[in-house]
């Protein structure tokens, strides 16, 4: 049982309560009438009565403070409060404090989420003896203090004081789930009580389903919009450059505002440090762009940050940017002829490093961003297939004659994925009895992006006198980029299930066949299929992660997994686990639990990393007004006591009686005494 007061503003007029006292001592009394012979004996009297009263009438003066006291209560309108559905005394209580990245914002001396635990804690300390709780902290994966219900209240209160926030979103569906399974077979009245700011990009949708016998509460926490500002985005073109070339950056700033925001937008890399001045509409985004260059080879740490505002959490964001000073390209020479042509132009290039490649190599490492395979029926098929599933290498393939198209097919699919071509369907070659030339088909893509100004010359004015012929039907999805006369593709781009390209070459380079080899623009073709088409990910070995994410690196020797760390964004080591797999030593870091960028090191040299971006979505501070089932999301208040269903007494008819009768026997007394003096 509690008691609140309905008006807590007028409490500084409980110091009124001293005003009787006051009056009491230092009141004067007339003097009474009495009949002296001796004047001296009179103002003696007089003196006496015009002294500071001594506290002589006790019995008044208690009746007129009492009077006061409950004449300003009534103003104060107390209401007694008591429970009426949780009254079991094996009642149990699940507390599901949200611990998102959104409740770290400030209002006030306190977050969001210290008003939370606070709140949380008052809850704990009205549980009577021999009642059970426990605290869900909702997060990615929710946290639980106790596996069920316990009458340890004071280490849940521990808890709640020393409980930090994270960065990270939240999932209530899977908290939800955990208390209605802790609360199993429990008898009695159980309840589920949310404290949380119901941000409402989160939590428009969510649904609060629970058993009929569990009762739910929702309390909101926070007041007003939350004005911030945030960066949401960093893209960078080329997303892997090559070294001294041009690069870039694209960033993207949100105002999550009633009002036009002017922010500095700030860049910091190892050798640079920019700004620009960026005017943000209200509820709205801008970009701004940096044009940089990178002047060392490596992954690049880069860093975006805004001038701060009061929730700083979404005011820096970050990237890693691999930098190379070369393209490796890997050569198998099934056709002798294609594989010759094709080492002649790439050596051309000045930033492709080239390395020939037999069969039995196909089948071991590939640490390379694109591999030409020329004349190719098959070697190597499950570990290209592999390889290209994971992004860290694109393939330029030119069959060999009668190599089925399932074959190529499965190229381009998941590793144990069954291919869309069947094995009747065969590549064989078609000699021709005119020279035919090819067109572009797909001019817009963007491996013809260096040549739609026409400054290098017509790309596909080859002539032919052959080429393999196939159906294309074989290859769903195949985009065709180049395409002869008769309609066949000379250059395709294979639909693929996994992040890197598969290029189905059909261009014939035998000077007796095709005169393409000859062309001036067939270096810059070349060229351009390696930089627009190689991997994009693979040695960079840099993840992209939310907030209590993992990160995980593979290392070939157990040795040299000894000399790996992992250093977090505030340049101290973090613990990680060690796994021994047949393909070598799987490092796995612990959660990482706040945005920034995470690096692993070999002997000071970065092999790799991990950025943690702040979630777009925890940016917003709007606050829900009214759940998806139509209930009011109410803000917490001094006289909620977290909107627990109660019985309401209003205390102020019971005081006005007694003030009443206080008056009444006020008068009483001062009837009493009047008669006594008499």
């Amino acid at each position: 049982m509690n008691w609140i007061l309905a008006n807590p503003a007028l409490l500084p007029l409980a110091s009124l309560i001293a005003l009787p006292v006051l009056v009491h001592l230092f009141a004067r009394s007339r003097p009474r009438s009495l009949k002296f012979s001796s004047t001296e004996f009179i103002q003696k009297i007089v003196r006496k009565q015009m002294n500071i009263k001594r506290p002589q009438d006790w019995l008044l003066l208690l009746i007129r403070t009492l009077l006061v006291a409950t004449l300003i209560a009534i103003f104060l309108q107390p209401v007694l409060l008591s429970e009426k559905p949780l009254t079991a005394a094996n009642r149990s209580v699940i507390l599901i404090i949200d611990a998102t990245a959104s409740m770290n914002y400030p209002e006030g001396v306190q977050t969001r989420f210290s008003a939370a635990c606070g709140a949380a804690s008052r809850r704990i300390a009205e549980l009577s003896q021999g009642e059970c709780a426990n605290v869900i902290f909702l997060k990615s994966n929710p946290e639980s203090v106790f596996p069920v219900p316990g009458v340890n209240t004071s280490h849940l209160q521990d808890v709640l004081r020393r409980a930090r926030c994270t960065q990270e979103t939240g999932v209530l569906e899977g908290a939800l789930s955990a208390a209605v399974a802790q609360f199993g077979k429990a008898s009695g009245a159980k309840e589920i009580v949310v404290i949380s700011d119901f941000q409402a990009s989160t939590w428009a949708q969510e649904s609060f389903a629970v058993p009929g016998d569990i009762t739910l509460t929702r309390i909101r926490i926070g007041s007003g919009a939350g004005a911030n500002g945030a960066v949401t985005s960093i893209q960078a073109d080329p997303s892997q450059p090559l070294l001294a070339d041009p690069v870039n950056l694209l960033v993207e700033v949100a105002n999550y505002s009633a009002e036009e925001a002017r922010r500095t937008v700030f860049l910091e890399m190892p050798d640079q440090r920019l700004q620009q001045e960026i005017t943000v509409p209200p509820w709205g985004r801008a970009t701004t762009l940096f044009r940089i260059k990178a002047t060392t080879a490596g992954l690049l740490p880069v860093g975006i940050s805004l001038n701060e505002d009061v929730f700083t959490a979404d005011d820096r964001r970050w990237m890693i940017l691999p930098v190379k000073d070369h393209i490796r390209v890997g050569l198998y020479a099934g056709d002798s002829i294609l594989a010759t042509a094709w080492s002649r132009a790439l050596s051309v290039l000045p930033f492709v490093q080239l390395q020939r490649l037999t069969a039995e190599e196909l089948e071991g490492d590939l640490p390379y961003d694109l591999i030409f395979l020329a004349g190719w029926s098959g070697e190597g098929l499950a570990n290209l297939q592999r390889q290209a599933g994971s992004g860290s290498l694109s393939i330029v393939c030119a069959p060999k004659p009668e190599t089925t198209a399932q074959l190529v097919s499965q190229l381009s699919s998941s590793s144990g994925e069954e291919s869309s071509g069947t094995k009747s369907e065969v590549f064989h070659w078609q000699s021709l009895t005119d020279r035919i030339g090819a067109q572009i088909v797909a001019r817009e893509d963007r491996l013809f992006t260096l040549f739609t100004k026409g400054n290098f010359g017509n790309f596909s004015s080859g002539r032919v006198r052959g080429h393999l012929s196939f159906n294309p039907e074989a290859f769903p999805g195949m985009v065709s980029l180049i395409q002869y006369a008769d309609k066949t593709p000379a250059l395709a781009r294979l639909k693929s299930s996994g992040r890197g390209e598969i290029y189905l070459w059909n261009i014939p380079l035998d000077a007796t066949q095709s005169d393409w080899a000859s062309k001036v623009e067939f270096v810059p073709l070349l060229g351009e299929l390696i930089l627009k088409g190689r991997a994009r990910a693979g040695e960079s070995m840099v993840e992209e992660l939310p907030p209590g994410g993992v990160t995980s690196l593979k290392i070939a020797g157990a040795s040299e997994a000894n000399r790996v760390e992992l250093i977090g964004p505030d340049k101290t080591a973090m613990a990680v686990e060690r796994s021994t797999t047949t393909q070598g030593v799987r490092l796995i870091s612990a959660p990482l639990p706040t945005a920034g960028l995470y690096i692993w090191k070999q002997k000071g040299q970065v092999i790799g990393g991990a950025v943690v971006h702040f979630p777009e979505a925890e940016s917003d501070l709007r606050l829900l007004e009214k759940f998806n089932d139509g209930t009011r999301a109410n803000q917490l208040k001094t006289d909620d006591l977290l909107n627990r269903p109660h019985n309401e007494s209003p205390l102020w008819p019971t005081l006005l009686l007694i003030a009443v009768t206080l008056l009444a026997f006020e008068c009483a007394v001062v009837f009493w005494i009047g008669r006594k003096t008499a």
